[in-house]
Parts: C-alpha cells; structure tokens; sequence
C-alpha cells in the first residue's frame, strides 16, 4: 500500500473527510515508488496469486542482519536484499545458483553468486530483476 502522498515525501496525515491536498512537489522518494510500482507491473515474478512467482528465502552469511528475498516465475527473478542493522553489512549470498541480473535503481547488470560479496549501508537495500 501507498497512502495519499507517500509517494512524494508527504509527512502529515491527510484529512478522510474534508479536501486535503499532498505536497505535489516531486523530491527524490517519488522516483523510488514510481521505480518499485512499475517493477511490480511489468515483473511477472512479483504479480499475485497464481500469476505470480513462489517465495523463497535466500540464505547469506549474516542472516542475523540481511533478509534476501527471491521470487521467480518462469524467467522473471527478482532478489530483495534489506540490511535491518544500524551498520554497514558485508556478506554473500549462500547459494549455488547463478543469476544475471539488472539492479532496478541504477540499471547495472550483476551477476549474482556466492562469491560475489554485498556491502549494504545501515539499513540498505539492494533490488535486481531478471
């Protein structure tokens, strides 16, 4: 869910009731809605039900911190990667698989293994799609 506003860096509680206008100035986080919300239409990994892809945890080597995420549905992938820590993170990921994949913030293509190791910011993320 995006409530009214979110997507601009709207930070009050609009009113239900009466006409209450969000800030429509476009800062940086609209960029980050607008990129999650067309990863989710156009990435059939992410649809729901049985249209989209099956859940799967992906282990690293600091589950204690790092949660990664995969969904797959035919050949769409996507991998969520989130540091819940207040600090910088390294780990890999723990798989035997390979994935090449495009990193859906700055378009850089990754090739995803266990030797590749992450380095994620204080509660960072990391989105890639296939």
């Amino acid at each position: 869910l995006i409530y009214s506003g979110q997507e601009y860096g709207n930070n009050k509680a609009l009113e239900f009731f009466e006409k209450d206008t969000p800030n429509y100035a476009e800062p940086e986080i609209y960029n980050f809605y607008k990129t999650l919300m067309d990863l989710n239409v156009s990435n059939q990994a992410l649809w729901n039900g049985n249209y989209g892809g099956d859940y799967a945890r992906l282990k690293t080597t600091d589950d204690e911190n790092i949660f990664a995420l995969k969904r797959e549905k035919g050949n769409n992938i996507v991998i969520a990667i989130s540091n819940f820590s207040d600090q910088e993170v390294v780990f890999n990921l723990q798989t035997e698989e390979e994935y090449f994949l495009t990193d859906v913030f700055t378009n850089e293509e990754i090739g995803v293994d266990k030797e590749l190791e992450f380095v994620l910011e204080p509660y960072g993320y990391k989105v890639m799609q296939k």
